[in-house]
């Protein structure tokens, strides 16, 4: 636990180390990919390469999908508050992140579920289940490919997060690991507030 707890901490980017670089004329080291041991898949749907890397310090990739509240939501658009983006394979794996919304929403941070299931699926789940949080329909598995969440053997999405800033810059990223939603938690205030 320790182990992993070490590695969780290395994930996180200081934003003022970054900021320290550009303003000193040097251009921004690109860190490496955090992404699965597969992270380039086929797309479902076109056939295409999908090359699944997220860089700390970067923006997280844009895209728009299905959501439990019947319309669509885009990544971009939630831009303003922190976010708290949370990938699983089932719905039901997200229903705990109602400790996260308690705990994080005071200050300031959304939080957006992912999961590998039809948008009629999620919009009936809410209506049975009603979370302050919007999950959204990733189906296909393009979006966890594009995070390197997708598991194209298995057609299942692996767990994971991101922490993503007000602009949208990828502040911690956990993927491929499946936590306690008490330690995402931790985790996430850690990258929100600094303790």
């Amino acid at each position: 636990m320790k182990t992993a707890r070490v590695a969780l901490v290395l994930l996180l980017c200081s934003p003022l180390s970054a900021r320290a670089e550009e303003g000193a004329g040097v251009a921004p080291r690109r860190p490496p990919p955090l992404s699965g041991p597969s992270n380039v898949e086929a797309s479902s749907r076109t056939g295409a390469l999908i090359n699944g890397q997220v860089f700390i310090g970067e923006r997280a990739p844009d895209f728009e999908l299905d959501g439990s509240r019947g319309r669509p939501v885009k990544l971009s658009s939630l831009r303003g508050d922190w976010l708290l983006l949370v990938f699983a394979d089932r719905k039901e794996d997200l229903v705990p992140l109602q400790q996260s919304w308690d705990e994080l929403r005071p200050l300031g941070v959304q939080v957006v579920g992912v999961c590998n299931e039809k948008a009629r699926s999620l919009e009936a789940f809410s209506a049975r289940t009603p979370l302050p949080y919007a999950l959204l329909a990733d189906v296909t598995g393009d979006i966890a490919s594009l995070y390197g969440l997708f598991d194209r053997a298995h057609s299942n999405t692996r767990p994971g997060f991101l922490v993503l800033d007000r602009d949208g810059i990828v502040r911690m990223a956990v993927l491929g690991q499946q936590l306690p939603v008490g330690e995402i938690t931790r985790l996430a205030r850690f990258a929100v507030t600094g303790s």
